[in-house]
């Protein structure tokens, strides 16, 4: 009994001691050793986790833990890992190995593709939130042109959310922002751009009025956090998974896999023409034993709208393959499933052609991430109307930091310059 209560102590000790820190890690496919971007990575005693970045590294705050947790690792098509803290020693290399997992098997009496896609809406109110609960999540958005980093912002989003068959939006309260001095100037059309502001600048002096050059700054982005904040299929209800709409795709059957140690179908689509000025592809993922749709990725080449072609041309402007990319995955926290990773991401080109001199050309991409750093079920604290983020106001001046958070404490997704 003595033994028992002085290995307990030394592992209390070691653990609010030693690992106070990060753990660091690459996750990689076992057979390829190729790098798996945007997994999740958690703790499972805690309702906390992060994400790995495009060469897939992550960085997990373990300041709560202890040495009898548990880290895992979670991949569509992929064993489920996990390793106990207390054998984590320096920077973990990960290989996930990929799963095989017999079509047949998963699905004895196989129905339409459609079928089971009206099941798993049908059940949203049991498989998702049946009570409101909140969400603390990292958020960044990065941008580059030609491969340079033309912008990296960085938030910690505070959420409450509503009921699953509640289609009313979330409210969010922002308690960190910060924006990377390591970046360059767009240089697409930027001699244009200049004149401009000069000419405006010039205006301002004119009438008086102070000129704001940060508000009159062109950005090419989503907006802010607002586009991913509203990007939880199951609840807007895309046109993929409405029923009135299922005659504008075809859907097939496209293999079985596993997420999370359970098997799941995979259900491919594709839009028969343009919707909503996209020309839409992807698939969903469904475990059959409980009809709960798990993830989504889609892919899409936008449409450039007709209204719109007119005044580009006036401006000489071009857009050349402009493509979609979202994913949004899932988490169970005992029978119910939550959000735990959004991503989306723009790319395309541009030229500006001019008369007497060179054309411009420029690549763009354009990626945004949030992720669930802490699931708080059935829980939501009142946020005040002043402190409720705004889109359409600028970041910075709606931070309200009453949760006291530092950066320190948040699961970050590194990002290499």
């Amino acid at each position: 009994m003595l033994s028992k209560t002085f290995s307990f102590l030394v592992i209390f000790l070691f653990s609010t001691v030693a690992f106070s820190q990060k753990i660091t890690g690459v996750i990689i496919d076992a057979n390829s050793n190729e790098a798996l971007p945007f997994t999740a990575v958690s703790l499972i005693n805690q309702l906390s986790g992060t994400i790995s970045n495009a060469e897939g590294q992550f960085e997990l705050t373990n300041n709560d833990s202890t040495l009898t947790d548990t880290l895992q690792v979670n991949f569509i098509g992929y064993e489920l890992f996990k390793v106990p803290v207390y054998e984590i020693k320096g920077n973990l290399t990960i290989q996930l190995k990929p799963t095989s997992v017999v079509f047949d098997e998963v699905l004895i009496e196989p129905r339409e593709p459609t079928w089971y896609i009206k099941e798993a809406i049908k059940q949203r109110g049991s498989n998702y939130p049946s009570q409101p609960f909140q969400t603390i999540a990292y958020y960044n958005e990065v941008m580059k042109e030609n491969d340079h980093y033309t912008k990296f912002t960085e938030a910690v989003i505070k959420s409450n959310h509503s009921v699953y068959v509640d289609t009313s939006k979330s409210i969010h309260q922002l308690l960190l922002f910060k924006a990377s001095d390591k970046i360059e100037d767009m240089q697409f059309m930027k001699a244009k751009m200049e004149k401009m502001d000069r000419k405006k600048r010039k205006q301002a002096e004119k009438k008086g009025e102070e000129y704001d050059e940060k508000s009159e700054a062109v950005t090419a982005s989503f907006g802010g956090p607002n586009s991913i904040l509203l990007l939880d299929n199951i609840k807007s209800g895309e046109n993929f998974l409405d029923s009135t709409k299922f005659k504008k795709y075809e859907y097939n059957f496209d293999g079985a896999s596993t997420y999370k140690n359970i098997d799941i179908i995979i259900i491919g689509f594709k839009s028969k023409r343009t919707l909503d000025n996209l020309k839409q592809h992807g698939k969903i993922y469904i475990n059959t034993e409980s009809n709960v749709i798990v993830g989504i990725d889609f892919n899409g080449q936008i449409v450039i709208p007709a209204l719109a072609k007119p005044f580009m041309l006036a401006y000489g402007l071009s857009v050349h393959s402009p493509r979609l990319a979202a994913k949004v995955r899932f988490k169970q926290i005992d029978t119910t499933w939550y959000p735990e990773i959004f991503q989306i991401k723009l790319n395309g080109a541009m030229t500006k052609r001019y008369t007497f001199k060179e054309n411009e050309y420029a690549t763009f991409e354009i990626e945004q991430v949030l992720s669930m750093n802490k699931i708080l079920p059935n829980y939501t604290a009142i946020i005040p109307k002043e402190k409720q983020f705004d889109a359409s106001e600028e970041m910075p001046k709606q931070v309200y930091n009453d949760e006291g958070f530092e950066w320190k404490d948040i699961n970050v997704m590194k990002v290499s310059y």
